[in-house]
């Protein structure tokens, strides 16, 4: 889930977040370096709510990984 309130056709647009230095990479022994930004996941819908109503900007996303699978087996 994304908090945020995007436009009609935002699907497929990346998640996005600043790298941290701090960050550390799966097995937890080296800092990831190289990158000022880190893909999260894509943006996959948007939740609704009926007319009149105040929108939640809430929107559903696939992990970045997800899609990297997806891709490697299409």
């Amino acid at each position: 889930m994304v908090d945020s309130y995007l436009e009609e056709g935002a699907s497929g647009n990346p998640v996005m977040t600043k790298f941290k230095s701090t960050w550390r990479t799966k097995d937890g022994t080296e800092p990831l370096k190289g990158f000022s930004f880190y893909l999260l996941g894509i943006i996959s819908s948007m939740f609704r709510v009926p007319e009149g109503q105040i929108p939640i900007g809430l929107n559903a996303s696939y992990f970045a990984e997800i899609v990297e699978n997806m891709v490697a087996n299409a």
